[in-house]
């Protein structure tokens, strides 16, 4: 058992960070006692490890969050004998001082963790047109660690510090994950007469491409003689090939029409039901993807997922926010609230990367109630459409950022939580793209970096 004293500052935050790190991935058990004391303190036997604590302690719990309190300048930590290389450090200094019986860190490791963790810039923050907290704005983007989990590298850091005081500690083993989940949008491209209009002025108007227009001529000729699969009906390809290589697919219905980017179909779609039923019988998840105005009005959330759950015939516990719309805390508490498990709405919306910091998942903090929730969140780690539209990445540039993505995660066996939606496999102008989406679902088996 490791005893661990903290000042009373903060101590649900310093506790939920505490526990997170050696109880849930370390796998050490730990006895946390409140103590008058300046730092944090670690006891390892007749040893001590000592965190500096350059945040909690020097702040008023009644003035938090503020602008004022977010990381001031980020500079770096490197040591050949820790293997650290340029570590960003978000609180304190980068340096630890160390010793046979005493190391002291000086780098805050519990503010810096649960800076990422809770998200409370994003309380705090700027918001872009559709009410998102902007990646721009985010002090990863500024400070260029966005594409590093810097909070899975806060606890190597943490376990290699404890070992070097007590060898014999060893951490829970882990293995890489990938998960891949489909934002259910739309399920026709090729629905209503006015649908089909939209499409093809879109194609020969907006982007002025005939040999686009004429694609999708083609491609919705041979759809409605049944010479071809609706583009976006793909169902059937998405679990195929996720079951080949052993792995369970994530759907996420969009239920809402009430906004202009909403669904464009009826949940309660008669045409829907095999599809549920096949979902269900072939082990794969059907979660919930609140419609684009559920991230202010809880009423309507609670509505959508009663009809949801009424027409899949399950009680869904997982899921994501349509447009990756969200307010920290206010969603978690709404999906806390209605007792689902797993959100997975945290990742870039106009690029790809590390928005938690960490590719593990974990439980959720509420800075308004100052408590830890049942809710965990997986984070979302890539996304097509930030890599395609925002991004502007050629098919080349895309797969070579996923594998390098992919890389870090396996480094740390995390879990590859990705966004691909179903409506951007089978188009024309999108299908040169998809074998970046079966490199990732095979392990980049198929195609090679």
């Amino acid at each position: 058992m490791i005893k661990i004293a903290i000042a009373p500052q903060f101590k649900e935050a310093k506790t939920y960070v505490l526990q997170y790190l050696f109880k849930e991935v370390l796998g050490l058990e730990i006895a946390i006692k409140i103590e008058d004391t300046a730092h944090t303190r670690i006891e390892l036997s007749n040893k001590l490890l000592i965190v500096e604590d350059h945040f909690f302690n020097k702040i008023a719990p009644a003035a938090f969050p503020d602008k004022s309190q977010l990381p001031q300048k980020v500079e770096r930590f490197s040591s050949s004998e820790l293997t650290i290389d340029s570590l960003p450090v978000l609180y304190g200094v980068p340096e630890i001082e160390l010793g046979s019986d005493i190391i002291t860190c000086k780098i805050d490791l519990l503010a810096s963790s649960f800076f990422m963790l809770s998200r409370w810039e994003e309380n705090i923050g700027p918001k872009d047109k559709h009410g998102r907290f902007p990646f721009h704005a985010s002090i990863a983007a500024q400070y260029d660690f966005f594409q590093r989990p810097i909070v899975n590298e806060y606890i190597d850091l943490l376990m290699a510090l404890i070992n070097l005081l007590e060898p014999s500690l060893q951490r829970k083993p882990r293995s890489f994950k990938i998960i891949p989940t489909h934002d259910i949008d739309h399920i026709y491209k090729w629905g209503t007469i006015s649908n089909i209009r939209k499409k093809l002025a879109h194609n020969f108007i907006t982007k002025g491409s005939f040999k686009l227009g004429f694609q999708n001529l083609v491609n919705l000729f041979q759809v409605k003689i049944n010479k071809a699969t609706d583009p976006y009906f793909q169902f059937e390809y998405l679990m195929g090939l996720s079951e080949k290589y052993g792995l369970q697919s994530h759907f996420y219905f969009l239920t809402g029409n009430r906004h202009k980017v909403d669904a464009d179909f009826k949940i309660n779609d008669p045409r829907l039901s095999p599809i549920f039923e096949s979902i269900q019988k072939r082990g794969h998840r059907i979660g919930y993807h609140p419609s684009y105005l559920t991230t202010e009005d809880q009423d309507l959330w609670e509505k959508e997922k009663l009809l949801l759950d009424k027409t899949s015939g399950i009680t869904t516990l997982v899921g994501r926010q349509h447009y990756l719309r969200f307010d920290v805390p206010q969603t978690w508490a709404i999906w806390d609230n209605n007792n689902m498990k797993m959100d997975s709405t945290l990742g870039y919306s106009e690029n790809i990367g590390f928005r938690c910091g960490i590719c593990y998942p974990y439980p959720v903090f509420d800075i308004e109630q100052g408590k830890q929730l049942d809710l965990i969140e997986s984070p979302l780690l890539f996304m097509e459409v930030a890599a395609i539209e925002h991004m502007q990445l050629t098919p080349k540039q895309a797969n070579e950022q996923v594998f390098n993505l992919m890389q870090t995660v396996k480094k740390h066996q995390g879990n590859f939580v990705f966004l691909w939606h179903n409506n951007t496999l089978f188009n024309p102008e999108d299908e040169k793209f998809r074998f970046i989406y079966e490199n990732i679902i095979s392990d980049f088996t198929l195609h090679g970096k």
